[in-house]
């Protein structure tokens, strides 16, 4: 077994001390070049420092080897500094009820820049513009976590199952899909008004609310019209590939939607009728 040496700088006075296996984030698969089995694993204090490790095994590793191989992440490759000029909402501490979203850290790399912390603070940027502009439609922020005078998390409100997860649900035959529809898209229209387009609609950004209520949700890919992107889209939503923030990219994913559930809607209805003769 391998436990490669991925220090990364952070003081080395922290210490890792995950109680369980079930505490890290774990990646195990095969490197597509060398066939080698690899692990690879972070986790998270209760006070946002994250660490990273890295095995080459196809053995069961214990606790103890996983806490061996991690090493501090620098705040830097993953946290933004809170702008000077910029006035942020801070979340409540212990908010139970309410969903943090960490950043990408399975994009995680020694050494690489994967530009982590420029997507936190433009998402976070974005969710303040939305708290001071809200649309019942559009996921509710809470605000973000602060650590260190670094943005660490974004809360925001929780719900238990997307809409890509809902159709595969008996509830999917009493959708009103005009309706639902129609929610979308005067979520989708207060955006633009704002200057503003998600990038990045799907069935996996919408969530289902009280009543078959959509919420969108996942703003990392938004920006102002115009704006050179990070990110983009998701494979099967989007015309082509794309770089700049814009309107277009919204208009095609809707019609793609409503094709989408329509197409789904109808496929069930049929598998239902055949089921009863």
């Amino acid at each position: 077994m391998c436990l490669p040496d991925v220090h990364t700088g952070q003081e080395s006075s922290l210490v890792p001390n995950p109680t369980s296996i079930d505490d890290l984030f774990l990646v195990e698969f095969d490197d597509p070049e060398t066939k080698i089995h690899q692990k690879t694993f972070l986790w998270m204090s209760k006070d946002d420092n994250v660490f990273f490790g890295r095995a080459t095994t196809d053995e069961e590793m214990s606790l103890d080897d996983y806490i061996k191989a991690l090493q501090p992440v620098p705040d830097e490759d993953l946290f933004p500094r809170v702008p000077a000029d910029a006035e942020l909402t801070i979340a409540e501490e212990n908010k139970t009820s309410s969903f943090c979203k960490r950043p990408g850290l399975f994009q995680f790399e020694p050494g690489r820049d994967t530009g982590t912390p420029k997507l936190v603070l433009d998402e976070t940027l974005i969710m303040e513009t939305l708290f001071k502009n809200p649309h019942p439609n559009i996921i509710c922020y809470k605000g973000c976590r602060v650590k260190r005078g670094r943005i660490t998390g974004i809360l925001l409100d929780m719900y238990e199952m997307t809409l890509e997860q809902f159709v595969a649900s008996p509830g999917l035959e009493d959708l009103d899909l005009d309706s639902f529809l129609s929610a979308i898209q005067s979520a989708v229209d207060h955006l633009h008004d704002l200057g503003l387009a998600h990038n990045d609609i799907n069935p996996g950004n919408i969530m289902m609310g009280d009543k078959n209520k959509p919420v969108l949700i996942d703003f990392g890919s938004c920006q102002p019209f115009g704006k050179l992107l990070q990110t983009f889209g998701t494979p099967g939503w989007f015309e082509e590939d794309f770089w700049t923030s814009e309107k277009k990219h919204d208009t095609f994913a809707m019609g793609k939607l409503r094709e989408w559930l329509s197409d789904t809607k109808s496929d069930r209805s049929d598998v239902l009728v055949k089921s009863e003769l």
